[in-house]
């Protein structure tokens, strides 16, 4: 019976609704935000007005704010890590993965973006 239990919570864990239960509301906010500023790093020089001013104004700081989220989030995710029994450490082994993933992806979109603002 009690094998049961466990095969079944770790059935619920791995489900996307276990995912999302255990890293979190916030860290599932951040993980949206992050992925709506990806795709819009090609349209970065379209324009000055209108909607356009998203991509070219708005969406190049706001990677800026999200990298140092997401850098914050992983010393907090690695000072709980050290705090907590290791029952609870998948949870936030989880959650570093996710920021170190999100933090990849932003610097691999964003990437050219920067260093063509930062050489010219």
């Amino acid at each position: 019976m009690a094998e049961q239990n466990r095969d079944n919570n770790l059935q619920r864990k791995r489900s996307a609704p276990g995912f999302l239960a255990r890293i979190g509301p916030l860290r599932i906010a951040l993980s949206v935000f992050v992925i709506a500023c990806l795709p819009l790093a090609p349209f970065t020089q379209e324009g000055h007005e209108g909607w356009r001013v998203i991509p070219v104004y708005i969406a190049p700081v706001m990677v800026i704010i999200f990298i140092w989220l997401l850098l914050f989030d992983m010393l907090m995710t690695r000072i709980m890590l050290a705090g907590k029994p290791p029952e609870e450490h998948p949870r936030y082994r989880t959650a570093f993965r996710l920021d170190v993933s999100l933090l990849l992806a932003l610097l691999l979109f964003w990437g050219p973006f920067y260093y063509g603002l930062l050489s010219g």
